[in-house]
Order: structure tokens, then sequence, then C-alpha cells
């Protein structure tokens, strides 16, 4: 039962992208929505099947949750472009129903597909493959192990805050202060709640997680912006000084900012799930 499941989400994977060559209505027009979130099940049919767990089968209805979460954590970034103008959105038609529905699956997908893609690799022990191709785990974790990351709690916050009054003030020069600014905000808070936090294990030494969720950024945005570039319905970037040279539709530099904000997804959820008091999450 458990292989049906992934051969399930492989077959509707597969079949998205036929579609999308045929260019089959609606899949052509919102590619995006329905290539990522067959990626999400694949990812965790795939984990299901190998180990027995996966993110869904240990959320069960609070999946929804975690959906919810992820469209209105991003909402905030939509907010917050409405002043630094980074990205606009072409292919939109007249106002209607099926667009507030994309926009929330799109929105939705968000955390779910950080999440499913750090769980996967660390199934695949991305920690031991870097040491087989000579990266030293106890050399590189001497750096980050300061013991002022997160403390004193208040003074991290307010340079989170002070980092988005920037952004909204002079969006020319620091737009992108806001890919981070909600870690040196929440991340306190999540320590505090007795949660998962970045800072908490990189000031212990225990730099996995974050490295991890580093190359988890860098994947999804590889795979954002691959859904959006062939979509019908996309997002544009007007990114200033650093615009020219792009993979997709994404500036080059702008890929280290996808790898940043795996980090405010992980914190963020980790911070709703304190407070929602959620067990099984990210394992």
């Amino acid at each position: 039962m458990k292989i049906f499941y992934f051969l399930m989400a492989l077959m509707v994977f597969l079949a998205i992208h036929g579609l999308l060559a045929a260019g089959v209505e609606p899949v052509a027009t919102y590619f995006f929505v329905f290539v990522w979130w067959s990626y999400i099940f694949l990812i965790d049919s795939f984990m299901f099947w190998r180990t027995g767990t996966s993110l869904i089968s240990r959320l069960k209805a609070k999946f929804l949750l975690l959906v919810l979460g992820s469209a209105c954590f991003w909402i905030f970034f939509e907010i917050l472009n409405l002043r630094i103008a980074n990205w606009y959105y072409s292919g939109l038609s007249s106002f209607q129903l099926s667009l507030i529905i994309f926009g929330l699956l799109a929105f939705g997908s968000v955390l779910p597909g950080i999440l499913e893609t750090h769980e996967f690799l660390r199934f695949i022990g991305l920690g031991k493959w870097l040491e087989f191709l000579g990266w030293d785990w106890e050399k590189s974790r001497r750096f980050p192990a300061w013991k002022w990351w997160g403390r004193p709690q208040y003074l991290w916050m307010a340079i989170g805050l002070g980092m988005i009054a920037l952004a909204l003030l002079w969006p020319r020069y620091f737009f992108w202060m806001i890919w981070g600014a909600a870690i040196f905000i929440i991340d306190p808070q999540v320590e505090k709640d007795g949660g998962n936090s970045i800072f908490s294990e990189v000031r212990k030494g225990k730099i996995r997680t974050f490295y991890r969720l580093l190359l988890t950024g860098l994947i999804c945005g590889v795979l954002w912006e691959g859904g959006n570039y062939w979509a019908g319905l996309k997002w544009t970037y007007s990114v200033p000084f650093v615009g020219e040279w792009k993979i997709f539709e994404m500036p080059v530099l702008g890929y280290l900012g996808f790898s940043v904000f795996a980090v405010e997804c992980y914190v963020f959820w980790e911070w709703v799930r304190c407070h929602g008091k959620i067990k099984g999450g990210v394992t």
C-alpha cells in the first residue's frame, strides 16, 4: 500500500509535465500549482514508502493548518512587496474566483514544499555525503558556535524589525533585508517557547539543520523558478542592481535569498507548532 501511494504520486507528477507539453488547460496556465503540489505528494509518498512515516501522515488533518499558515506567511511578503516592488504577476486576467483559488494553493504550498524537501535531504544523509566530499563538520561548526546567537532575545528581535523598517524606507538599497528579518524576530521566540530554535542549535555547535535548510532553499528555489518559467500565469522580477543575469526569471544572486527564506519558513512553522501545540512536525 505504501508503494502504491508513491507510484500514484509519481504517475501524477509525470502526467502533469505531459499535459503541459500538450498545452492542456488548466495545467498550461496554472502549471506552477499543479507541478508543485504533485512534487510535495511525490516526496511525501516516497518518505512514507521508505520510512513508514511522512510529514502528512504525522500531521494528518493538521496538515491543513500547515497549508493555511503557509498562505498567511507568504501573504506577509506580498504585503511587503507592495512597497519594495521586487516581483509582479503576469498573465492575469480579470478578477476571477479561480485566481483566488490559485493564490491560496500557490501560497499554501510554500511551507509544505520546504519542509518535505528538508526531510528528504535528511533521509538521504546530506551530512554524510558532504563529509565524503571532504567537508569537515567538526571544523565548520566552530565559527557558528557563538554563544551570543539569539541572545539577548529582544535585541535580535529588534534587529529583525529594524531590517524590515530599512527595507520599507529605502527599498532600492535594502529590499534584500526582508529575506532574513523574520528569522531574527521569530526564532528567539521559538527558543523561549521550547521549540526547535536555529539560534539555539547553532550556539551548541549543531549546524546540520542550518546547512540542510540552506541547501533546501536553493533546491526549492530552482524548482519554484522552473515551474514558474513554464507557466502561463507567472511572476517576474524587477530587482535593482542584480537583474541582468538570470536563471529562469530569477536574477542569479536572488537564489541566495531562497536559502535564507528556507530558514525563515522552518522557524515560522516551529513557532506555529509551539503555539498550536502541534506534534508530529519535521523529523
